[in-house]
């Protein structure tokens, strides 16, 4: 597998996700050794350095969709040994429920120990990790969470990371809600926050929606390749 870089908006109104990578030099390169364009994210940027208005006011709304049914779970740094193991469920479905395109890529395995080596791994590099989760209260289940990054060396740029919502609870305006509760945390605990830089699959429209709402914009895309090695 590999990934290439592309500046650019992308072509306006296209169906076609291939089209949104140019045919450039690092294209042509990962054509030639015998790759395949099998998935096209779109990389997107928030500037943190306006009001939250909108932000405030898509979090309420999300609020009041979502019902009283959900309540959300907030934590910095290390996941509470009472949610560890849901929270590692959560890690797994994100390597097979989101889009991948034409990608062969195998589940994941997830239990505490790896949230815990995870977790680990990111204050090793001197990194600040904000989870938000929510719990559906008849159940007490986690059944959806997001993650921002940022290190240290470098405040100012925010990386986010995993969003998901379960199957069975999608449809309740929880993505909204992770999100933009999140991003409120981030502004709260780290006002030397910038900008966040997000990577979605551009046929993840639902994702893609929601960060257009909160304000992302694209700036350019990555192509996702894959080389089958056992076609000689």
């Amino acid at each position: 597998m590999a990934e290439t870089d592309h500046l650019g908006s992308g072509p306006a109104g296209s169906e076609n996700t291939a089209s949104f990578i140019p045919h450039d030099a690092a294209a042509a390169f990962a054509e030639g050794l015998g790759f395949r364009l099998e998935l096209v994210d779109r990389v997107s940027v928030l500037d943190l350095t306006g009001n939250d208005d909108g932000g405030t006011a898509l979090l309420e709304e999300a609020a009041a969709g979502s019902g009283p049914g959900y309540e959300l779970v907030f934590w910095r740094g290390a996941c509470p040994d009472d949610l560890v193991d849901a929270y590692a469920l959560l890690r797994q479905k994100m390597s097979t429920d989101a889009p991948l395109g034409g990608l062969e890529l195998a589940e994941e395995a997830w239990d505490a120990a790896r949230v815990r080596e995870a977790e680990a791994k990111a204050r090793g590099m001197d990194a600040e990790v904000l989870v938000t989760a929510v719990r559906h209260r008849a159940t007490g289940e986690l059944v959806g969470h997001t993650v921002l990054e940022v290190f240290r060396n470098n405040p100012a740029v925010v990386f986010q990371d995993d969003t998901l919502v379960l199957d069975a609870h999608r449809g309740n305006r929880l993505g909204m809600l992770l999100k933009a509760a999140n991003l409120a945390k981030l502004r709260s605990i780290i006002p030397e926050a910038r900008r966040v830089y997000t990577w979605n699959a551009e046929e993840n429209r639902y994702m893609l929606a929601i960060n257009e709402q909160l304000g992302f914009a694209a700036v350019g895309y990555s192509g996702e390749w894959q080389a089958d090695l056992s076609a000689g």
